[in-house]
């Protein structure tokens, strides 16, 4: 399955964010097993550094991984 959309909305600095992400997922019997995301990362740097300048320190959080989730469902 794929999927494309279109992500937008205003910034603190009063620019706009605009960018387009692509999703392909692989299902089996009704489940995702595997996700690819492709979006265009500097657009999103950008807009994750304008956030976090107006003070939403977790912008600049570390992404949540595999690993990150697993110990979140074990706990």
């Amino acid at each position: 399955m794929a999927t494309r959309v279109r992500i937008g909305g205003p910034l603190p600095d009063g620019t706009r964010y605009d960018n387009i992400m692509t999703q392909f997922m692989c299902l089996k019997w009704g489940r995702i097993t595997e996700i690819h995301t492709l979006e265009d990362t500097v657009v999103l740097q950008r807009a994750l550094d304008s956030i976090a300048a107006s003070g939403h320190a977790e912008a600049h959080a570390e992404p949540i991984t595999d690993a990150y989730a697993r110990s979140v469902r074990q706990r």
